[in-house]
């Protein structure tokens, strides 16, 4: 209506809309995307360096389970082989013909032998338990996940 229109009557006003293009920026946008590309390849390249790393910390902890295995059937028949040469030298004490001397050296054998087995038992518990830890099997509160892991050497005593 002309009566709102009379309040305008006598001004200005101005309205000014720019726009800016850029000509030249200086190539920041190519450095911008190379330095993206660059990252990028980084990040690659330390994530294949992260799974390698997992790769061989698994593949150690794995021959570490296997010959600390070996090391308890290994101690299993030095245990065995040092229970039965006690027992000779008990015999041969018993009946007369053996020494003493003899006899404490085959109990300090038998000793040292289950020492070694109880020591061999322990480092193959010790690796399983890193194995299973390297390859993600422990559970949250540290419990294995049974069914993905061996079984103890077979003459775990």
């Amino acid at each position: 209506t002309a009566s709102d229109l009379a309040g305008f009557a006598g001004r200005s006003y101005a309205v000014d809309l720019g726009v800016s293009i850029p000509l030249f920026s200086g190539f920041t946008h190519q450095y911008d995307q190379h330095a993206a590309a660059e990252q990028l390849a980084a990040a690659n390249a330390r994530t294949e360096f992260t799974r390698q790393q997992v790769a061989l910390q698994v593949f150690t902890s794995y021959y570490a389970m296997r010959t600390a295995g070996q090391r308890v059937r290994t101690s299993a028949d030095l245990l065995a082989s040092a229970t039965e040469s006690e027992q000779v030298a008990r015999g041969r004490y018993t009946e007369g013909v053996g020494s003493i001397i003899d006899l404490l050296v085959a109990q300090s054998a038998l000793a040292s032998a289950r020492a070694q087995a109880v020591q061999a038992r322990w480092q193959w518990r010790t690796s399983l338990a890193q194995l299973a830890h390297d390859v993600g099997v422990l559970g949250i509160h540290g419990e294995a996940l049974a069914p993905l892991l061996p079984s103890a050497p077979d003459n775990d005593r």
